[in-house]
């Protein structure tokens, strides 16, 4: 395909070369082969003939999202979506990944079709879009639970083989596999994830994982190439349920797991972290402060004395309550903004469990 080509008033020509990538992508994503004219990031029916239909312009922009994201992961990106292709809402819309910068922070999020298009008429009360990483964190830790569960990889094993010393080589395999997860590449967890799991649907109240135990059997052999045989759609699948809701907490919205502690990893608030390093930091120069006022302390450290008392008395937090933070298992309500106004923090740690959310 080659551009047009064009002659300007000094009788020169230019185009008649092929199409740049950029200019594809862009004919692509114009609206109006859809007869539709565009203003102000809103589209509007126009008075010309459409000369794509619905079906192939919603096919095209599922494929160009897709595009978007692999290229990210095959380009090995700090924090690719691995769910690509295989997230949905409750009304069976397709949800592609994207992301927001915020001052300086990038902030990933699956998000309806729908509501990326901004097309109101075929959007529903079941759109909606949701932390990258919470999700993928919830479905990660799900089928790291799967290759722990001894009766469902042996179930798996029957499918390809009989004898028992199969299944339980297979058993060990699947520990293994969950065991170095973490440690594996973007690449290979998305090499599994596409293979084991057929469908992701993000309900109001669950995510819903529909997994193909049946392939078990392939995803634990060592070895797997990061492009495994396809999967049939037909291959039967069984519902992994995980109870979640969206919740803001602090600024964030956050799909919060409720009563599943087996999925319950996450990685630490930097916010929560910083707060603590700060209340150490005060506690130390009242240590070592020689009797100095509080007032005269918190000048040296430049800020004004009530946030500086407020801080110090985080220091004096219970050890596992501290740990717990570390670890990133506090409750997802405590944000660094709620424990620096919590007021006087109890002395005795059960109190301070109370007060915190800890049970």
């Amino acid at each position: 395909m080659i551009s047009k080509v064009r002659v300007n008033r000094h009788g020169r020509e230019t185009g008649g070369t092929p199409i740049a990538r950029g200019a594809l992508y862009w004919m692509l994503r114009n609206r109006l082969y859809r007869g539709e004219i565009v203003h102000k990031d809103q589209h509007h029916p126009g008075q010309h003939e459409a000369i794509i239909d619905e079906a192939q312009w919603d096919e095209v922009q599922a494929a160009l999202d897709e595009n978007r994201v692999e290229h990210a992961v095959r380009s090995n990106a700090a924090a690719p979506s691995l769910l690509t292709g295989l997230v949905y809402d409750a009304a069976g819309e397709r949800m592609s990944p994207t992301h927001a910068n915020k001052k300086g922070t990038r902030y990933r999020y699956y998000v309806s079709q729908s509501l990326i298009t901004r097309d109101r008429s075929k959007g529903t009360a079941s759109a909606c879009r949701v932390p990258a990483a919470d999700l993928e964190t919830i479905v990660e830790d799900k089928v790291c639970a799967a290759l722990r569960d001894e009766a469902a990889v042996y179930n798996a094993a029957s499918i390809g083989a009989a004898d028992i010393s199969a299944g339980r080589t297979l058993i060990e395999q699947a520990a293994n596999l969950a065991d170095r997860w973490r440690r594996l590449r973007p690449a290979e967890k998305r090499a599994i994830l596409r293979t084991f799991i057929a469908r992701i649907t993000v309900r109001s109240d669950r995510v819903e994982i529909w997994a193909r135990l049946a392939t078990l059997a392939v995803i634990v052999t060592p070895g797997l190439e990061c492009d495994p045989a396809p999967v049939s759609d037909d291959a039967p699948a069984t519902v992994l349920s995980v109870p979640a809701r969206l919740k803001r907490t602090g600024m964030e919205m956050k799909l919060v797991i409720q009563g599943d502690a087996s999925v319950a990893h996450r990685e630490p608030d930097r916010s929560l972290l910083r707060l603590l390093g700060q209340a150490q930091r005060f506690h130390d120069m009242v240590m070592n402060g020689q009797g100095k006022a509080m007032g005269k302390l918190a000048a040296e450290a430049g800020v004004n004395p009530s946030y500086f008392t407020r801080v110090f008395r985080i220091s004096f937090l219970a050890p596992d309550i501290i740990q717990a933070i570390v670890h990133g298992r506090q409750p997802h309500e405590l944000t660094a903004n709620k424990l620096r106004l919590a007021g006087r923090i109890p002395s005795s740690w059960t109190g301070q469990r109370h007060l915190l959310g800890f049970g």
